[in-house]
């Protein structure tokens, strides 16, 4: 209002002076309504003085109120614009597609198909994952269409995972629960550059949240310091030296109550998509079945004969057996020395 105000000013020496005295008068008020304004030309009509002459015209506060509604419809104008270009640029959820295609086997997912097989070697129970529907189990088919009516009906965490969501990437990735508490894995990260060591941890929690993983948020470790001092000329300066710093910064997951395949598929998918800058250490524990034969069996693969044959021997037996091995080598040498001379 004030900008309005000058703008239409007199270009005179006497009407500035007027303009100015009124605004200032004007504005010393808590209130800038025209209608004060108005009021205080009335006065002044009412009380007439030969040395005083009219502060503002008529025709000035018409002005004045018609820029202040100008003003106002086209600040009005201008957020409805803005407004109505921010709802045209944001897609509709539904609208979205799929990202790329997903992979179909053990090569395109986890980059490897050598795997052992524990599963077939050992036998199970039936898992809630033997009782999915074929959707659920089958790559090819996910993920699945998501509609207004998904939202609008109740759906399963199941379902939710099996979805595309934008934007879910970005969130903390869900915590499945732990009821046996049995650690299997736990996978430490370094790295020099915090932001990429918070955002590849940020992708292992959510690839472990999509295998059915249960682990834990990460969580920090001590920053480990590395410190050189270096001199910044030759040795005849020796006094003048600088200092290198290097910190390597660390994280760590746990994760619990999951078979060791999967484990082990979930370390290969992360060694997939590492990311430059940022090391992992993969520590993980294999339980084992009660049995002691199949126990023993899935250890040494079926060499425990020769393991425990190992256990029987005496020094003395490994002592004439090296003894034996040694004049065996030493007889096939001497025959071999004996023809090269026939032939000479």
């Amino acid at each position: 209002m004030l900008s309005v105000l000058l703008s239409r000013a007199p270009r005179t020496a006497a009407a500035r002076l007027r303009t100015t005295n009124v605004l200032c008068r004007h504005y010393a008020k808590p209130s800038n309504r025209p209608d004060e304004l108005e009021e205080l030309m009335r006065q002044n009509q009412q009380h007439p003085s030969k040395k005083r002459q009219p502060l503002v015209a008529d025709d000035e506060v018409a002005d004045m109120r018609k820029a202040d509604e100008d003003f106002s419809a086209h600040v009005e104008a201008s957020v409805d614009k803005m407004l109505k270009n921010a709802d045209s640029s944001v897609p509709d959820p539904v609208d979205l597609t799929a990202p790329d295609r997903m992979g179909n086997n053990e090569v395109e997912i986890f980059g490897r198909t050598d795997f052992p097989s524990s599963l077939d070697a050992t036998p199970r129970s039936p898992t809630p994952s033997d009782f999915l529907p074929e959707r659920f189990r089958d790559p090819r088919h996910l993920p699945i269409r998501v509609t207004r009516a998904f939202w609008r009906a109740p759906f399963t965490e199941l379902e939710y995972a099996a979805a595309y969501v934008p934007g879910r990437s970005i969130q903390q990735a869900f915590s499945h629960p732990r009821p046996h508490r049995v650690p299997v894995a736990s996978i430490q990260f370094a790295g020099h550059d915090p932001r990429q060591l918070e955002l590849f941890t940020h992708f292992a929690t959510h690839v472990a949240y999509s295998l059915g993983i249960p682990c834990s948020r990460p969580a920090r470790l001590p920053t480990q310091r590395s410190m050189w001092t270096v001199i910044k000329s030759p040795f005849v300066h020796k006094k003048s030296q600088e200092n290198f710093e290097r910190k390597t910064h660390k994280r760590v997951i746990k994760a619990w109550d999951a078979d060791g395949e999967v484990v082990r598929r979930w370390a290969a998918y992360l060694r997939k998509h590492a990311m430059g800058g940022v090391g992992m250490r993969v520590v993980m524990w294999d339980r084992l079945a009660l049995h002691p034969e199949a126990s023993a069996q899935t250890l040494t693969n079926g060499k425990l004969e020769d393991l425990e044959a190992s256990r029987r021997e005496t020094p003395r037996e490994k002592i004439r057996a090296l003894g034996e091995e040694i004049l065996r080598e030493e007889l096939k040498s001497g025959a071999q020395v004996e023809s090269s001379a026939k032939l000479l």
